[in-house]
């Protein structure tokens, strides 16, 4: 191909081309937003990335200096040009409602729905018909409809300084595209290729739009980080800074919470000598809502702690404390004290697994149930039991989320499988119980990184 020509072709079109690479560019910002964000369920720069991608696409190709470059024999640039303008109606669909929800009645999840059906349709036909503009007027009344749609919906938006400007964009595109439209349907007369001087002001004033949207977005998660943070440090403040040493008893603590907060929550209660009281409690849920109640737990176990050595009786006073404090939670609760002098442990549970002890002398897991219901149903009363305890024995306090830990299968870790671990590492200290414990989970899980449930294990060594 000549230089002048080529030269003539490229001043005609360097608007056109400018535009196009403007628009890319904007789409290759949001893909990069997307990408960084990509696990927020704010689909809206994925969105804008697609059509304003497909719309470069499609304004470049149009342009005779890049069709000249891609090909110099020509190509079947009638068909692409067609087939990228039947994409563009779903993808800016997508983007309106990604941006602006349902739109005004519904119009923009309306529009969405037909172009998602007509689109793979407009193309299919294209070569059945050997017509690429077989289509083209739905199409383009489809466009005209959408474009309406957004403007009724921005207009329904309170006003900020998103909103204004994304007015503006769209009375701008549409006075542009609803003129192109017109020319194609022969109604108007109006110079032919220039609908994209109204897409770029759109699309700049969608892409503010979608940037206004993002950093607010980023702004409120930097806020609920902070939050949660704040939530994590007051509920390590809770939990006991320290395993105590007991006469008689090796204690060992295992706890993994699923979230930045739980919902699992243990304590150490009149701890002195050979005596001290072990309370592990499990709030339904998880997260902030579980870790609140987690806290009222802590402040009802603490104002009764006088009641420590009677299980029974300590649950039964938190019970009463929490009666209507709960806002429908529950929670389950094992409380076992440890009596060092006598040889002996009194338990009471709260709709709590059971209190697992290992025998050391006959080589037997006993499972000591309780019978008491959950906490926050009713105000109930809590019976303590009693059992007697040996060197060597071991006590094992946990959560459901022992359990319930999950493989990739979906099935549970379980009582059978829990139990047996219990027996081939009896002989250990409580510290390395525990650890093969948690190892076999993980194991089981094929997780490392964490389990689907809050997990808290006590393991208590009588020596």
């Amino acid at each position: 191909m000549p230089a002048e020509l080529t030269i003539r072709m490229l001043r005609g079109d360097v608007i056109a081309v400018v535009a196009a690479t403007f628009i890319a560019s904007l789409g290759i910002a949001a893909l990069a937003l997307y990408a960084l964000r990509k696990r927020s369920a704010d689909l809206t720069p994925l969105a804008f990335a697609a059509f304003a991608l497909l719309y470069a696409t499609r304004l470049a190709i149009a342009t005779l200096t890049i069709q000249s470059v891609l090909s110099e024999s020509g190509g079947p640039w009638g068909y692409i040009g067609a087939g990228l303008t039947y994409a563009i109606l779903p993808a800016g669909a997508w983007m309106g409602e990604s941006l602006l929800g349902a739109g005004w009645r519904g119009s923009l999840r309306m529009v969405r729905a037909i172009s998602v059906i007509v689109a793979p349709v407009a193309i299919a036909g294209m070569f059945a018909t050997g017509r690429p503009e077989w289509l083209m007027l739905l199409n383009n009344l489809l466009v005209l409809a959408m474009i309406g749609a957004i403007g009724a919906t921005v207009v329904q938006h309170a006003p900020d300084a998103s909103t204004v400007i994304l007015r503006a964009g769209v009375i701008v595109a549409a006075a542009f595209i609803l003129a192109e439209n017109l020319r194609g349907m022969g109604v108007l007369r109006w110079p032919a290729g220039i609908e994209f001087v109204g897409i770029v002001v759109f699309v700049s004033s969608i892409a503010f739009a979608v940037a206004d949207r993002f950093l607010r977005t980023e702004g409120r998660l930097a806020a609920v980080q902070r939050e949660l943070a704040t939530a994590r440090r007051i509920q390590q403040a809770i939990l006991p800074d320290r395993v105590p040493d007991l006469q008689r008893f090796r204690l060992d603590v295992r706890y993994l919470p699923m979230t930045e907060v739980a919902g699992d929550f243990y304590d150490f209660l009149n701890v002195t000598g050979s005596h001290g009281t072990v309370l592990v409690a499990d709030v339904s849920g998880h997260g902030v809502p579980a870790a609140l109640i987690a806290s009222m737990v802590k402040v009802a176990a603490a104002s009764h702690d006088g009641s420590a050595t009677d299980p029974g009786a300590l649950l039964s006073a938190v019970s009463r404390t929490l009666d209507g404090q709960l806002g429908g939670q529950f929670l389950t609760a094992m409380c076992v004290h440890l009596d060092g002098e006598r040889g002996e442990i009194a338990y009471a549970g709260a709709g709590h697994p059971p209190l697992l002890h290992w025998r050391a002398a006959e080589q037997t897991l006993e499972i000591l149930n309780s019978d008491g219901l959950l906490i926050g149903l009713v105000p109930s009363q809590y019976e303590s039991r009693t059992a007697r305890i040996q060197r060597g024995d071991h006590l094992l306090v946990y959560t459901d989320g022992v359990l319930e830990a999950t493989n990739r299968d979906g099935a549970f870790f379980g009582d059978e499988r829990f139990h047996a671990v219990i027996a081939q590492n009896a002989t250990n200290s409580a510290a390395e119980l525990g650890r093969s414990i948690v190892e076999e989970m993980i194991r089981w899980s094929g997780n490392p990184a964490g389990f689907t449930d809050d997990v808290t294990l006590v393991v208590v060594e009588v020596q």
